[in-house]
């Protein structure tokens, strides 16, 4: 029996630059389902340097702008933003050349139409950090969409 592929999933990553000992290492599944419950972490842990939001989804506007902001959240408190980063759908086209793992540069200068109901890579820069995330905190990510004004 062939297994049906869905198309509902969101599939997400994040890229953080983990500090290791004295090197760093660019980690890409390191977390982030905004459906789900993220796990704390065993150990405190650092990371420095770009981060990336990729957002794998299928949206049935014709345009959309995406708000993404990282939380450390400790076990039993409330949530502290970390750092955010935004994109509009149209204004997606990432230069290839000049882009990293963990930090896409957007060209932002003619907007590209966005393909309804089909599944399109979202690249979101967010803004540079740096912190320790203590041990038993979470690392939880949050899609924002800005609230509509009349």
């Amino acid at each position: 029996m062939k297994k049906k592929a869905r198309t509902d999933r969101e599939l997400t990553f994040i890229y953080l630059q983990i500090l290791d000992g004295h090197r760093i290492r660019i980690h890409r599944n390191f977390l982030i389902h905004f459906r789900g419950k993220p796990r704390p972490t065993p150990r405190p842990f650092d990371f420095a340097g770009y981060i990336e939001l990729q957002l794998d989804v299928t949206i049935t506007a014709l345009d959309a702008d995406w708000i993404a902001v990282l939380f450390d959240v400790p076990l039993g408190g409330e949530p502290h933003a970390i750092t955010a980063g935004w994109l509009r759908a149209s204004m997606r086209r990432v230069n290839e050349e000049k882009s990293e793992p963990g930090m896409p540069v957007l060209e932002c200068r003619e907007p590209i139409a966005v393909p309804p109901s089909q599944r399109v890579l979202y690249r979101i820069p967010i803004v540079t950090n740096a912190r320790r995330i203590a041990a038993n905190h979470k690392l939880r990510a949050s899609r924002l969409l800005p609230p509509v004004l009349l």
